[in-house]
């Protein structure tokens, strides 16, 4: 009887903290969404290295790019300041400018299907930047039919989320097959690495600090890629929607 008991609460147990990682985890979905309101109010740099490898991994090439990223009416504008370390002219970074609706990105905001997605479990309580914070495992699960099906069966990994913000502030994951996109225009081949890390800024906002990625891809089918890619975010600015800069935050560059 007593064994049966000691199973029954080890079941109860177990039940719970996949119960309490999941509700952590919806948590900083929404934690995710507003903190996105309050970057718009920024703008900052990227410096994006990416190393083009051969079959046994040796560096083949290096490109960099130098972005300056800033929100205007819900768009995100990304425009290009230095390619390889040359600086690009003013009248081409505007011609050459990109833009994304941040409205409906947010809107489709994929993290919020992961607590339906995945089996998750905290597994550790350390600390990221000097701060206690969740480690959470997500498993995919199989049986998983909702939005972005394909990717998340296939992408599993470790988030780390702030105990006092709520917010993922790491995210690392592997590709356990390949995925396509688009219609089968771009596929991520299996085993690529994927890392993100945040940072907090201006104790306001969590924002992006690095983004990593190694592994192979095949573009429209026929153009095959394997690569490292580094983005490095820095220079953060806060300022007005009149474009003038009222506040500024220290980060690495």
């Amino acid at each position: 009887m007593i064994s049966k008991l000691l199973l029954l609460a080890a079941a109860v147990s177990a039940a719970a903290r996949a119960q309490d990682a999941a509700e952590i985890i919806r948590k900083a979905v929404d934690q995710y969404s507003h903190n996105e309101e309050t970057l718009k109010n920024y703008t900052y740099k990227a410096l994006t290295v990416v190393r083009d490898l051969d079959g046994k991994g040796a560096v083949k090439s290096t490109h960099k790019t130098l972005a300056e990223i800033l929100y205007v009416d819900g768009r995100r504008l990304t425009r290009t300041l230095a390619i390889d370390d040359k600086p690009i002219p003013e009248s081409e970074q505007k011609r050459g400018q990109r833009e994304e609706n941040i409205r409906q990105r947010a809107s489709n905001n994929p993290m919020k299907y992961v607590p339906l997605a995945y089996d998750l479990k905290i597994v550790g309580q350390p600390e990221v930047n000097g701060r206690p914070a969740w480690q959470i495992r997500a498993t995919p699960r199989k049986d998983y039919k909702g939005p972005h099906a394909n990717v998340f069966r296939n992408v599993e990994g470790t988030l780390w989320v702030d105990k006092q913000d709520g917010a993922w502030v790491r995210f690392e994951a592997d590709t356990r097959d390949t995925i396509s996109f688009g219609w089968f225009v771009a596929r991520v081949e299996k085993g690529t690495r994927i890392g993100v890390e945040r940072m907090r800024v201006n104790d306001e906002v969590w924002a992006p600090k690095v983004l990593t990625l190694k592994g192979s891809a095949r573009i429209a089918l026929v153009k095959s890629m394997n690569e490292e890619q580094e983005s490095t975010y820095s220079d953060y600015r806060k300022y007005r929607t009149d474009g003038r800069i009222v506040e500024s935050s220290e980060a690495p560059e």
